[in-house]
C-alpha cells in the first residue's frame, strides 16, 4: 500500500466518523431538548393553573389576608369579558368564537 492510498483511506474514515458524530450529537441534543421542554411545560402548567394563595405579610391592611393574583385566572376572566362583549355586539360572531376557542385551548373552561 502506498502512502497516497493510506491517506485517502484515513481521510474517508475520518470524514465518515465526523458525519456520524455530528448526526449522533444532534440527535442527542434534540432528545434532551424535547425532555427539557416537556419538563418546563409541566412546570408552567402547574404554576398557571394553581389557585391564588395567601401571601404572608407582617402588617396586612385592615387585618385581612393578602391574596396573590393568579395570572391564568385573570387572563381567563379577561378573555371571558371580551367574548361576552363580542356576543353582545354580534351574537355568534367569529371574534367571539375565536376567543372561546382560545379559552378552550388555555383550559379556561374549567375555572369556576
Amino acid at each position: 500500500m502506498t502512502l497516497g492510498k493510506t491517506e485517502t483511506i484515513v481521510s474517508v474514515v475520518v470524514g465518515v466518523f465526523t458525519i456520524l458524530a455530528t448526526v449522533g450529537g444532534g440527535a442527542v441534543y434534540v432528545y434532551r431538548l424535547e425532555e427539557r421542554v416537556r419538563n418546563l411545560e409541566s412546570q408552567i402548567t402547574i404554576l398557571l393553573a394553581s389557585p391564588a394563595v395567601a401571601a404572608k405579610s407582617k402588617d396586612p391592611p385592615d387585618g385581612k389576608a393578602v391574596v396573590a393574583p393568579n395570572p391564568m385566572a385573570d387572563a381567563c376572566a379577561e378573555l371571558a369579558r371580551k367574548a361576552a362583549d363580542a356576543h353582545a355586539v354580534l351574537p355568534g360572531s367569529l371574534t367571539a368564537r375565536a376567543l372561546e376557542d382560545l379559552m378552550q385551548k388555555l383550559g379556561c373552561m374549567g375555572f369556576k
